[in-house]
């Protein structure tokens, strides 16, 4: 079976990042957007303004694995969150107003990478203590994982997590 953090974990780790700052927000808006909606690490460092649909609750995954895009929801935590980074956070952090990217780097000029993500998550990971390392993959096994547990169904899942073939999403079961 995948990795995954239990709910009790999950919460633990959304409350690692210090929110009183610029560099909090926008490190609980990645944790709540990759457990929140189940996408890959590099899937969300490619989202664009553009591609988030705050009004009906939606993003849409331009290019997800195998290059097949997708639109997921937003559950309530996530989207308030991104709400609150893209009105507070990020046009404090952006340096090149050309940039359509959502995540910015810290030094604004850029799309927060792959490797950058996976740092923030790391770390926050080591700050909850949870005895485990935590990627943002782990994330997205977690969202699964506790969809499943409520009752949601392996096509649901299937189709939120981008999965071509059952197969890959009944690992979770």
């Amino acid at each position: 079976l995948p990795a995954v953090l239990s709910e009790p974990e999950v919460l633990r780790l959304m409350e690692m990042p210090n929110i009183q700052t610029h560099g909090g927000i926008r490190d609980r808006t990645i944790l709540e957007t990759l457990y929140g909606t189940g996408m890959r690490n590099g899937e969300m460092c490619a989202l664009d303004i553009k591609d988030a649909d705050l009004a009906v609750h939606l993003v849409r995954i331009q290019h997800g694995k195998g290059n097949k895009p997708r639109v997921v929801p937003l559950g309530q935590e996530a989207q308030m969150w991104l709400e609150t980074y893209l009105e507070q956070v990020r046009p404090h952090l952006l340096r090149n107003p050309q940039l359509g990217a959502i995540f910015l780097d810290r030094w604004g000029h850029n799309r927060l990478g792959r490797a950058g993500v996976c740092e923030i998550v790391r770390r926050l990971g080591r700050e909850a203590q949870l005895g485990k390392v935590v990627t943002p993959h782990i994330l997205r096994h977690s969202c699964a994982t506790h969809m499943l547990r409520r009752g949601a169904g392996l096509r649901q899942i299937q189709q939120l997590l981008g999965h071509s073939q059952i197969s890959s999403t009944e690992h979770y079961t």
